[in-house]
């Protein structure tokens, strides 16, 4: 398995794409209404869905703390000022709670487009 850290760095190279592939900027700041049908809230599935199915450590499951480490290692890479901002969005995705995901996928990409 690759570690942690590489695992964090490719996750949030993949966000940063997303979010320029869906065109948002400063000055075209993400909204709820543009993230629905967004790459990058697509992307955060994506991830949330690998991070809970996917990856695996000596054939076990992610535990809650290993997937923690990994998700404040994509907020480090991503510049974002809390190493936890990404822990609701992931538990939104987790929960099937779309409504909740979407709106922390928007603050959080407004965060990364202030750096």
């Amino acid at each position: 398995m690759a570690k942690f850290s590489d695992i964090s760095k490719d996750y949030a190279a993949r966000i940063r794409t997303a979010v320029t592939r869906d065109r948002f900027t400063k000055s075209a700041s993400a909204s709820i209404s543009n993230v629905r049908s967004s790459t990058v809230l697509s992307e955060f599935k994506t991830i949330a869905s690998a991070l809970n199915h996917d990856w695996k450590v000596d054939d076990e499951p992610l535990t809650e703390e290993q997937k923690k480490t990994i998700l404040r290692g994509i907020a480090e890479n991503l510049g974002l000022d809390d190493p936890t901002a990404l822990f609701p969005v992931f538990k939104s995705a987790s929960n099937d709670n779309h409504t909740d995901m979407v709106v922390d996928v928007v603050n959080i990409v407004n965060d990364i487009l202030k750096k």
